[in-house]
């Protein structure tokens, strides 16, 4: 348990409160009929709710760059404690989410149990999500920590090239497949690293460039993400398909980069938050912004947009002193309202239907997001931060 203390901690906890509000809206609100397609994780474009998981991403290389930094240059011993640290809470985080994500209100669960196919499941779609993510993707940043910037981008410009070329031969269609992985799946890390390494350059050079600069950088870093989507036009079809088999491209990644080369015209792509046609028109490939597919222009746009909100977030700290009270409380305690958040929505949510009225649903959600938060103030009232 610990309490923050700095103004970076406070700014910080605002981030991440914001992202834990963000998470229940989106995890409520998409279980129902009611609900806009920007709230939806609809797996062929960024909508709203697939920026939520970026920013825990962004947060945890941020807060690992906070420790990091008192740590001085030449203190070797200090360096290996905390790598060593690091790799310990990463592994709870993996048995906490292997607790709160297995599958133990199923009625067949003792049948089921014995079979391989359920633990291929388990391992393949329910374990990775979003705490094993976060869990991976620091064992993967950890060992480049006591490198320099250049070996550090190398290694993760060569994970993501890596999950790229896995995904042209065959991770694009395994995690499409049933069962079908979420948020990436099993080598998400890869990709999930990029908005985690930007966090972690931002803790430790925050205070060397202005918020001017940091705002440009933010808006390139969401400018290379689009660029990056705009190969997706080169999978529109010029008749519309008319069997599910068809809606994955045959070669989701190399096939786009050849007709560019070729000299094939390609047109600009939706912007974020814009549904394209469906899959009848564009066949899903890997350049498409996908949370599910953890493609490259995903990640990397969604990293400047997470540096966009922690700018706005630091600047409300240090130049208006506004602290968001369900944000701090929220943020302080991040991984316990995480973790009781589904159970209070399954909870809740058995008093609703799929197909209930928009007022019923977004009553039940402001009794949820009540209900987590009298949970997170009492434990920040009693001065408990619990975090692996």
């Amino acid at each position: 348990m610990s309490k923050p203390k700095t103004e970076r901690w406070t700014s910080l906890d605002q981030f991440r409160g914001y992202a834990v509000c963000g998470m229940i809206v989106v995890n409520f609100l998409g279980n129902y009929a009611c609900c806009p397609r920007i709230l939806r994780h609809t797996n062929d474009y960024c909508s709203y709710a697939d920026t939520i998981m970026p920013n825990f991403l962004f947060a945890v290389g941020l807060a690992i760059a906070i420790v990091w930094n008192r740590i001085a240059a030449d203190d070797l011993a200090g360096k290996r404690r905390i790598q060593g640290k690091l790799i310990k809470r990463s592994i709870a985080l993996m048995i906490v989410a292997l607790l709160i994500y297995f599958p133990w209100g199923q009625e067949d669960l003792r049948t089921k149990i014995l079979k391989t196919d359920f633990w291929f499941a388990i391992w393949k779609r329910d374990w990775f999500q979003t705490l094993t993510h976060i869990a991976w993707t620091t064992l993967w940043i950890v060992p480049i920590l006591p490198s320099r910037w250049p070996i550090r981008i190398a290694w993760i410009a060569g994970g993501a090239l890596t999950h790229a070329a896995l995904s042209e031969l065959v991770y694009f269609r395994w995690v499409h497949a049933n069962p079908g992985a979420i948020d990436g799946g099993p080598l998400g890390f890869l990709t999930w690293s990029i908005p985690a390494t930007v966090g972690l350059w931002a803790g430790q050079q925050w205070n060397q460039l202005s918020p001017t600069k940091w705002f440009v950088i933010s808006c390139a870093l969401m400018a290379v993400g689009y660029l990056l989507s705009c190969p997706t036009r080169m999978y529109d079809r010029s008749r519309p398909a008319t069997e599910s088999s068809q809606k994955l491209a045959s070669s989701p990644a190399l096939s786009g980069i050849q007709d560019i080369a070729s000299g094939k015209r390609s047109s600009w792509a939706e912007p974020p938050f814009v549904p394209p046609p469906t899959w009848e028109h564009r066949a899903w490939n890997y350049w498409m912004m996908s949370q599910k597919a953890g493609t490259l222009s995903y990640l990397i746009f969604s990293a400047g947009f997470s540096l966009t909100l922690f700018l706005l977030f630091d600047g409300l700290i240090k130049q208006f002193h506004i602290d968001i009270g369900i944000f701090r409380s929220f943020g302080r305690n991040a991984i316990t309202c995480y973790a009781i958040h589904g159970f209070l929505i399954d909870g809740i949510g058995g008093f609703l239907r799929k197909d209930s009225a928009a007022w019923s649903v977004v009553l039940a959600l402001v009794a949820l997001m009540a209900a987590l938060y009298a949970i997170a103030r009492i434990l920040e009232a009693n001065k408990i931060f619990i975090r692996l």
